[in-house]
């Protein structure tokens, strides 16, 4: 019958030994017959992953290449790189796993893990994962530890030193600095702000004024007020396996210099940042004594360090702030669910109320983001709100030309874009001449633009 298997006669079964040959099956030994159901089942489970049946029959054959043998469990390793696959929190990670983790400590067993395609990969990429429990997390570290010392992992792009990538310390946390002339002569406040938009014929004129280099007065009549923040970073480790990794960016600093320069831009304000990453415009906003900041991403790791960095950069009295989740593509609904979580956190309300200021930092970088960019501004930029973004220019990234031409175009929006000028570019580039994670090539070829969007009256 078509599907059924036909199994020999127990006589058959009986006259079969481990490492025999078993005519009736058709295998050279049971090994090879325990492999090749192996490579079944495992291939079955990933293309239907919430199939229990399947997931309970690749666990049995797990269990049995336990009992196989070290020859058995090396062969098997390219059937366990495929399995690395699996989301972190899936039933079968655990045993795939422990699995690998015999696996590369047999003789050969690491070195046929590296000779796959995607193994060494993903198992960096499961590193980075905070879905696994400390079972699962101790078994991910008894893998790589097998992997470490070897000169290159050859499945990383760029070949990357495995020991290197395997590092579970953190990076010294980043420390900027910014600058600006005494308070006294910053003489905007809020109300001049709002009087000197209502005068200013065009936004292009007003945006050029708030982007005037401090003057040769200011710069020598008093010691400047000074700005420091200390930002957690993630390890190499953690940021493996994100698509966009959390670290501190050129936009990032140079909007942050910007507001600190200009404070009445976001002064007494509600704030929300779209992408934050590491948080640090909106940590520069924060102590700008905005009323309330609200520090968002998608990436839950970014989420934790940003959560961090609130902590360590406290805000000052008056200011309060948060970090939290938002997914552009499923923003959530303004329900009776949503109000209840923002009775208890006022910065949360912007989610349902709308922002006063919206930041943005070189957060489009990939097809497909400009329109979701555009629908949160539609969302959360309350009716006298400033949408402010810093990004490189369509010539160094190219998918944020979409959103220059829908907000340009739009008709709900009236947008300006300028060059960041000079001197902006150059403190930005001296606050970051500390920062490991930023090139000088990246101030120095890179061209950035300003933004500044607001509703059409």
């Amino acid at each position: 019958m078509a599907g059924v298997s036909v199994h020999p006669n127990p006589g058959d079964v009986a006259q079969c030994e481990p490492g025999g040959t078993d005519s009736a099956w058709g295998f050279a030994s049971a090994e090879d017959a325990l492999l090749d159901r192996l490579q079944a089942s495992s291939q079955a489970l990933l293309r239907a992953r919430g199939n229990t049946l399947w997931a309970a029959l690749l666990e049995a054959d797990l269990h049995c290449l336990a009992l196989a043998g070290e020859v058995a469990i090396v062969r098997s390793v390219p059937q366990l790189a495929d399995l690395l696959a699996l989301p972190a929190q899936h039933s079968l990670t655990k045993s795939v796993l422990r699995t690998v983790a015999a696996a590369v400590a047999c003789a050969g067993g690491a070195k046929a893990l590296r000779e796959t395609l995607w193994g060494a990969r993903r198992l960096v990429k499961l590193a980075g994962s905070l879905d696994l429990d400390d079972e699962a997390r101790r078994l991910l570290d008894e893998a790589m530890a097998c992997m470490d010392g070897t000169e290159h992992v050859a499945s990383l792009s760029g070949r990357v030193a495995f020991e290197h990538v395997h590092r579970i310390d953190m990076f010294p946390p980043t420390r900027l600095a910014f600058h600006r002339p005494p308070s006294a002569l910053l003489k905007k406040d809020r109300a001049a702000y709002a009087a000197e938009a209502e005068c200013t014929t065009t936004g292009g004129a007003w945006l050029r004024l708030q982007l005037a280099p401090p003057s040769a007065d200011s710069c020598e009549s008093g010691a400047a007020e000074r700005l420091e923040l200390c930002l957690a970073n993630p390890s190499r480790r953690e940021r493996f396996g994100s698509e966009i990794p959390s670290k501190v960016w050129p936009a990032a600093v140079i909007m942050s210099q910007w507001l600190w320069n200009f404070p009445h831009l976001v002064r007494g304000r509600r704030v929300l940042e779209l992408g934050a990453g590491m948080g640090l415009a909106g940590l520069a906003a924060m102590h700008c004594e905005a009323e309330s900041v609200l520090l968002t991403d998608l990436d839950t790791k970014a989420i934790l360090h940003m959560r961090t960095n609130l902590v360590q950069n406290a805000p000052p009295a008056g200011t309060c702030a948060e970090a939290t989740n938002l997914d552009w593509a499923r923003p959530p609904d303004r329900d009776a669910e949503l109000e209840a979580e923002c009775a208890h956190s006022p910065a949360r309300r912007v989610l349902l109320e709308g922002a006063d200021v919206v930041l943005a930092a070189d957060i489009v970088n990939a097809a497909g983001l400009s329109e979701l960019v555009y629908e949160m501004l539609v969302r959360y930029l309350s009716a006298s709100g400033d949408f402010f973004m810093v990004c490189p220019k369509p010539c160094h990234r190219h998918t944020v030309d979409r959103l220059r031409t829908l907000l340009l175009e739009s008709t709900h929006f009236e947008c300006t874009v300028v060059d960041v000028p000079p001197w902006l570019s150059r403190s930005a580039q001296a606050i970051a001449a500390g920062a490991e994670d930023m090139e000088p090539a990246e101030f120095e070829v890179i061209e950035y633009e300003l933004y500044h969007t607001r509703w059409r009256i």
